[in-house]
């Protein structure tokens, strides 16, 4: 470069930096003062786009208007020009502003504008341009939760570029990794990573397989093979060390901590999160996370120490952000959550239950209900709750956490039988343009042949005769191919059918992770009420989880053997009651009814709740009586009836009890089926009959 270049480019880039105020955003850049215009007149156009690329960088952090209003002139240069990957770099660029405006929508517009411009790729520099506009969309993506989009999105990308370079087709499988292990799939983030680091270490890649061992020990983890992931987590911070990459060291570190603290080893973990913390300034973003784990190490810190790192962990979050520095949602919510776990370990529960409560306000902000991070909230809040006495509002929100992990097990479902949906209606599809392909080509040699039927009577016999002989193998290899189509549809039903049973099978095995969780739960607490909730919590759930037992058992999918259903019901509950059947009969007259599972799981949940009671109520001080269930319908529909023997229920009693929290689930679910609930009288015992 001449000395003539250098002097005209430094003019250019000044007069840019003094006069960008001058352009207008809401014109995206094209109004350009004539002063610029003359300096920019006749200068060539790498030298302008290089320009323009570090004045868009300069202003993306502290004033966007003006970015953004750079951006749009680089779009503009970028297309006079013939290189298709300068062209895919001006939209990406304007992407990467609005992703630092914190503007999701505009960033999303913008590199799809980017990966969908132009013709396709044909040199490396244009497939590098469109890897990375695939990663910026990840962004918006993510926030909103579209993790398999982002999964669809590299292999689309995998698929429709042939000439991918060897490093950037592994690097986009790194890079498909973790939405992947965020959508559970580990068995394939681990293949893939698998490849990654030894394609890095063949070829001695070692940015690259520092980079793969990272999320390589994360897939680990979460596969709980914690010794593998500490032995990687070991091989990469000799590799990020030896090249110099700090971050990727600090990275490691934590990730140690991380690991070390699951494993219990609680010194080790403090001691690698205290090295991050020593190193780095109060403004880097690993700063939070060790701080964070600082707070978490308080059980085998003394008294001080820990509240100086709590101390520290709330002037950080209460610090004034800037456009320069500020703290991302993940950072918030683990500071928070970690900050209510320190209170709630030094006993200070009016404080922990405020920062669990802030933590689920931070999650909520930004995060849908449905969200692990939404789950996880709510479950520290009502420990928090239940630590400091509050049992009916901690068993309210142990009550909202578990709808709300049911919530998500049932988008699952709905998501695997959308997506067994959309393969039916493809195959439905694929059939139907095949035969109105056949009918046009039948459409097309009908015509052929009329049209030479009127050249000479010889060629249209001859024609007919080989067009009858013609039409009749095709007509019957038309049929065969029919037959072939109703086999396979066929063959899908049975396959969609097994697919139901299995999703049926899931739901009661998650059901029942569901009731061990619950009793984990109940095992570290120490207070009998708390125990007692927990184990009529899960009694509900057996009830529900046996409902799906008995669907993906029975030969029926769309309904529910209530005799068998009630039968089975009422012998987990005199098992869980500790009673045995010469003690207590239990007389069940259930006539055979199928009742499909939206009215089968209330009906259950409704006898569970009925039956359970005469056990626990009904025949105190006695060691023999009656329980009889009665089910039938006639002309008004449903009729349940349930009875005991036992000491029945005086007017006071009869007030006192109908306030529990068991009887009002059992009006809320026959308020769910739309029928009514009536106390009979009857000379002894009680007797509660329901019609719906």
């Amino acid at each position: 470069m001449s000395l003539f270049q250098s002097f005209t480019r430094i003019i250019v880039l000044g007069l840019f930096l003094c006069r960008s105020a001058s352009i207008s955003a809401q014109t995206h850049g094209t109004v350009v003062d004539s002063l610029e215009a003359h300096v920019l007149e006749g200068q060539a156009d790498t030298l302008l786009y290089e320009t323009l690329l570090a004045l868009t960088g300069s202003k993306a952090r502290t004033n966007t208007d003006s970015a953004v209003a750079y951006a749009w002139q680089l779009i503009a240069l970028g297309d006079r020009m013939p290189e298709l990957a300068l062209q895919v770099k001006a939209r990406r660029i304007l992407g990467e502003v609005y992703n630092l405006a914190g503007m999701p929508d505009s960033v999303e517009q913008a590199t799809l504008r980017a990966i969908e411009h132009g013709p396709p790729c044909e040199e490396d520099p244009c497939y590098y341009e469109r890897m990375l506009s695939y990663k910026l969309l990840r962004m918006p993506l993510r926030q909103r939760g579209h993790i398999k989009q982002i999964i669809a999105n590299w292999d689309h990308f995998l698929a429709t570029t042939p000439g991918l370079t060897t490093w950037m087709g592994f690097e986009v499988r790194r890079l498909m990794s973790y939405p992947l292990m965020e959508m559970g799939d580990l068995d394939r983030a681990l293949s893939e990573l698998k490849v990654v680091c030894d394609y890095a270490r063949g070829a001695r890649d070692n940015v690259l397989l520092c980079n793969a061992l990272g999320e390589l020990g994360t897939a680990y983890w979460r596969s709980d093979q914690l010794d593998k992931a500490l032995d990687i987590a070991r091989e990469r911070l000799h590799i990020c060390s030896a090249l110099g990459q700090q971050r990727s060291v600090w990275h490691t570190y934590q990730k140690l901590a991380a690991l070390h603290f699951e494993k219990g080893n609680l010194d080790s973990a403090y001691q690698y999160h205290l090295r991050v913390f020593e190193e780095v300034d109060d403004t880097d973003w690993y700063y939070a996370y060790s701080l964070s784990g600082l707070v978490g190490s308080a059980p085998i810190l003394d008294v001080a120490t820990a509240q100086s790192y709590a101390d520290l962990a709330l002037d950080l979050l209460n610090r004034e952000e800037t456009p320069s520095w500020h703290l991302t949602l993940h950072q918030k919510q683990i500071l928070t959550g970690d900050l209510s776990k320190y209170y709630l370990f030094r006993k200070n529960y009016a404080r922990a239950q405020a920062f669990a409560q802030q933590r689920l306000d931070i999650v909520k902000q930004h995060q849908s209900d449905t969200t692990d991070l939404a789950a996880d909230a709510l479950e520290l809040l009502a420990q928090t709750q239940a630590a400091a006495g509050r049992y009916q509002i901690a068993w309210e929100n142990f009550t909202r956490f578990h709808e709300l992990k049911m919530t998500m097990i049932n988008r699952n479902q709905e998501d695997a039988l959308a997506r067994t949906a959309v393969e039916m209606d493809l195959a439905e599809n694929e059939l139907a343009r095949q035969k109105a392909e056949q009918a046009t080509q039948l459409e097309k040699q009908s015509s052929a042949a009329r049209t030479r039927f009127f050249i000479t009577l010889l060629v249209v016999a001859g024609i007919i005769v080989v067009v009858i002989l013609w039409a009749y193998r095709r007509v019957a290899a038309d049929r065969q191919i029919i037959q072939e189509k109703n086999l396979q549809i066929e063959a899908s039903l049975v396959e969609k059918e097994v697919l139901l049973r299995e999703i049926h099978h899931r739901v009661k095995n998650n059901l029942q992770i569901i009731s061990s969780l619950l009793d984990k739960q109940a095992r570290k607490s120490t207070d009998e009420a708390v125990q007692k909730l927990v184990r009529e919590g899960q009694e509900r759930i057996q009830s529900m989880a046996l409902i799906h037992q008995n669907l993906y058992e029975s030969d029926q999918l769309s309904g529910i053997d209530i005799r068998t259903y009630l039968r089975e019901l009422s012998t987990n509950i005199q098992r869980s009651q500790a009673v045995g059947a010469d003690q207590i009969e239990l007389e069940l007259n259930v006539e055979e009814e199928q009742l499909d599972i939206d009215t089968a799981i209330p009906v259950g949940l409704i006898l569970n709740e009925l039956i359970t009671n005469c056990y626990k109520y009904a025949f105190q001080g006695r060691s023999a009586g009656k329980i009889s269930v009665a089910f039938n319908k006639d002309e008004k529909g449903y009729f349940l009836k349930v009875a005991d023997d036992g000491i029945g229920f005086s007017p006071e009693q009869a007030k006192t009890k109908t306030r529990s929290l068991g009887l009002n689930l059992v009006r809320g679910l026959v308020r769910q089926l739309e029928g009514t609930l009536e106390w009979l009288q009857v000379e002894r015992g009680t007797a509660v009959a329901i019609r719906f």
